[in-house]
């Protein structure tokens, strides 16, 4: 094989030493341990992310579970308290109704036993407003009631007027205040108008 001058100066250009290629063959391992090494770390990171991302999102729904049992341990204990604080609440008011009671009973009492305690007054009818609806009670008569009940009776019953007036007064929670007699008749206080044509108090569970 023959050579041209031109082209053996090339191939002594290109030629390397033992020691280049020696340092070209580290070179080279050096870049495959670096391409093996950034793969793993790629993989590794990978998985590392996943498992970040997954603990993360186990932390929160545990994080939303307890704080979820943790709202509803508080929604119990309010509602316990409240519970605790009506039936406390509705504790006093019966107590104070009771006592209410009592009073009126003792009061009807004294009246009875001293008849001559009773004296006249003007009753009001639904059909015929006083001034001061403040002052006076509603005479209510059932149906079938006439309005001839003999007036001893309807001034006696009348009577419970004096104590209602002071009692509702004493007791913002009180509606209204009421009596009925085995005659029929209904004193409520305030006075008021619309009550029902068909109320008879004998009818009425609490008569």
């Amino acid at each position: 094989m023959i050579l041209m001058a031109g082209e053996e100066e090339d191939r002594r250009r290109f030629r390397f030493s033992v020691k280049t290629k020696i340092l070209l063959v580290f070179l080279a391992l050096s870049v495959s341990g670096l391409l093996v090494t950034g793969i793993l770390a790629f993989v590794q990171i990978g998985d590392v992310s996943r498992y970040a991302v997954e603990s993360s999102s186990a932390l929160g729904d545990r994080a939303v579970e307890d704080s979820t049992a943790a709202m509803e341990r508080d929604a119990r204990g309010s509602l316990l308290r409240l519970a605790q604080d009506q039936a406390y609440i509705s504790n006093i008011i019966f107590d104070r109704v009771s006592g209410e009671i009592e009073m009126l009973v003792r009061y009807a009492g004294e009246i009875q036993a001293d008849p001559s305690r009773v004296r006249p007054r003007h009753f009001y009818l639904q059909d015929e407003e006083p001034q001061d609806p403040a002052s006076t009670t509603v005479l209510f008569l059932s149906p079938g009631v006439e309005k001839d009940i003999p007036v001893e009776e309807r001034n006696a019953a009348g009577m419970m007027t004096d104590i209602f007036i002071p009692l509702f007064a004493s007791d913002k929670n009180l509606a209204a205040v009421y009596v009925g007699t085995e005659s029929g008749m209904s004193f409520i206080y305030p006075w008021f108008t619309g009550m029902d044509a068909t109320f008879d108090p004998r009818l009425r569970g609490w008569f």
